[in-house]
Order: structure tokens, then sequence, then C-alpha cells
């Protein structure tokens, strides 16, 4: 009997190893913290913050506006440039002014220098647009003088371009007449005398063709003395408005 029960309490003991080691396998538990469903645990309880972290960090922060005033400047390509309404433009891209659109009461003028293109908002009823007691200084109309002015330098060169080309043709009809002359003087003893005569007629249009197409580049350089003081003018105007409209 002694000899059995030593052989019993060897299997009980076996017995026992044995599910010291199955239990923890089987339950994912191994009571010291260092089994892999306890790392999944706790790598996923740190995460969870970090996620958080970064959610908080991509939310898009609510800007502000500017409003829109008078005496705020802007520059050639700023992103932030008014939008102007199309059918009110007067001028071109060196010298101009327009309404802003949805804002009739706000337009935008600008001017070009050495430094590149230049923007000013003003109100409507701004000296920098009407001149104040001096209209002829104010942009609503040397914006339109001075493309009046560049129009009739155009329109003068054209002119003077014509004239230019139409004294050249009378010169070589006059130097054909000249030529016809010579040879019927040659060939008939000087029977061509009328040939010669009709040669001045081509000969006093060409003339007076050349004398047209002077004028009109003495027309072209007044006008462009001209353009040059409305530029100068506008220029000015638009310091002025700088100066005007940013004063408290």
């Amino acid at each position: 009997m002694t000899k059995r029960k030593a052989i019993s309490r060897a299997g009980l003991i076996v017995v026992i190893a044995i599910s010291l080691f199955v239990c923890p396998l089987l339950t994912g538990d191994y009571g010291l913290g260092y089994g892999v469903p306890r790392v999944a645990e706790a790598r996923q309880i740190e995460f969870t913050p970090h996620v958080a972290t970064l959610e908080a960090e991509g939310t898009p922060e609510s800007a502000t506006l500017p409003t829109l005033g008078p005496g705020q400047s802007f520059e050639d390509g700023d992103p932030s440039l008014p939008v102007m309404e199309e059918e009110s433009l007067v001028g071109d891209s060196i010298y101009g002014f327009g309404r802003l659109l949805g804002d009739p009461d706000l337009y935008l003028v600008w001017m070009t220098d050495g430094n590149g293109k230049h923007y000013l908002v003003v109100q409507g009823t701004s000296e920098v647009l009407t001149g104040g007691n001096d209209p002829d200084s104010g942009y609503l109309r040397l914006v339109r003088n001075r493309k009046a002015t560049a129009a009739e330098i155009l329109s003068s060169y054209d002119d003077s371009q014509t004239q230019a080309r139409a004294a050249t043709n009378l010169r070589w009809g006059t130097i054909g007449f000249l030529a016809a002359s010579g040879i019927c003087f040659v060939f008939t003893g000087g029977v061509c005398v009328t040939l010669i005569a009709a040669a001045a007629v081509p000969f006093w249009a060409s003339v007076g063709s050349d004398t047209d197409a002077e004028l009109e580049r003495n027309e072209i350089e007044s006008d462009r003395l001209l353009l040059q003081e409305t530029e100068a003018a506008l220029r000015s105007q638009f310091r002025i408005g700088q100066a005007l409209e940013s004063a408290p």
C-alpha cells in the first residue's frame, strides 16, 4: 500500500505541474505580464491618445477675412487683391480704375512705375477719383485723357507713315516721268517737253506728302509730351491718395 500511495502521489504532482503550464496557454494569461495579449493591450492603450493628438493638430482654425476699406494698398500679383466689376473698368493695364465687385461705394485705382504696378482702395467720392475742386486732376478725367491722347498718337503715327509712303511713291513717279522725258528727247529731238512738265505734278505732290508727314510727326511729339505729363499727374494723384486715404 505504501508503494501504491507513493505512485499515486507522484502522478498527482505531475498532473498539477502540467495544469500549471497548460492553463495559462489556454487562457492567454501568463501571470507575469509578459505575454503577447498584454503587450498588444498596452500598445493599444498608448496608441489611442496619439490618434486624438493628430486629429486635434489637423483641425483647421477659422480665419477672419479683413474688411476692405479706403486706404488699403495692394501690389500686382497679391492673392488678396479685390475683384472689380468688369463693366466698370476704365483705362488699361498701366493706369486705370474700377468699382469693387459687390461694393459700389469703393473703387480700386492703379498706377505703374519703375517698381511695378500698385493698387489703392478709395471711396467713390474721393478726391483721388473726382479731383475735388480741380476735376482735371482726378483719376476720372486723367485716365480718360490719357487714353484719348494715346489713341491720337497711334492715329498720327499711322497718318505719318501713310504720307511718307505716298511721298516715296510720288518721287518714284517723278523719276519715271523724267526718265521717259529723257528717252523721248533723245529720240525726238525735244518734242517731249510735255513729259517734263508732267513730271512736276508728282514732284510737288511728293513735297506736299513730306510736309504732311512732318506735321504728323510734330503732332506725335506734342502728344507724347502731353501723355508724359498726364502719367506724371496720375502717379502724383495716386501718392497723394495714399497719404489722404490712410490718414486717421
